[in-house]
């Protein structure tokens, strides 16, 4: 067995003993709990969505490659092992992504690699801001528009207005309780502080 792979089982072995422990200090029954609380729903809550997010993201990394790698699936493994040091490490996100740049080097030259971790970064930060500037775009037209309806037919729009403002509140609390289930709890809890 070659040092790679003893390493490599020596962190599978104590990645598990880390989940065993925090298991056992939580408490079994409040795991299984949750687990069946959500049951289904975990499935598509958390884990759809995050898969759907990094093959996307792992597709446009994809795409700033000179010389391609030969697999797909190990630029994914790659790009989840970034991910993971970037969330246990306090390097923030630098040090995921020199992880992910030397990963790629018996396949890619280093500089090839540097180079699309760095054109992966400054696209995904531009397309954040970029998503973030859309969405309060729609917001200020969605609040633009119920002003307007509000204040220039106010006469002749009541109904209509009351209508859609009782939707969007539907809509809202539909929303609070089937998709974010702790958003009762926390809404009680914050009123009942003093």
């Amino acid at each position: 067995m070659k040092l790679a792979e003893r390493f490599r089982l020596l962190l599978a072995l104590a990645g598990i003993i880390v989940v065993g422990y925090l298991i056992v200090r939580v408490g079994p029954v409040a795991v299984w709990s949750i687990f069946r609380d959500l049951s289904w729903r975990v499935v598509l809550i958390l884990v759809f969505p995050t898969c759907l997010a990094v093959v996307a993201d792992t597709l446009g990394w994809y795409f700033t490659f000179v010389t391609l790698p030969h697999s797909f699936g190990r630029l994914i493994g790659m790009r989840l092992a970034g991910e993971a040091v970037n969330q246990i490490t306090p390097t923030a996100s630098v040090g995921g992504d020199l992880v992910r740049a030397l990963l790629l080097r018996p396949e890619v030259p280093l500089r090839e690699a540097v180079a699309s971790v760095i054109a992966d970064k400054t696209t995904g930060v531009t397309s954040q801001v970029l998503l973030l500037l859309a969405g309060l775009l729609v917001l200020a037209f969605i609040e633009a528009g119920l002003a307007l309806m509000y204040f220039m037919h106010l006469r002749y729009e009541r109904r209509s207005f009351a209508w859609s403002l009782i939707l969007a509140v539907l809509v809202t609390v539909l929303l609070m309780d089937h998709v974010w289930f702790d958003a009762f709890r926390l809404l009680r809890q914050r009123l009942n502080t003093p």
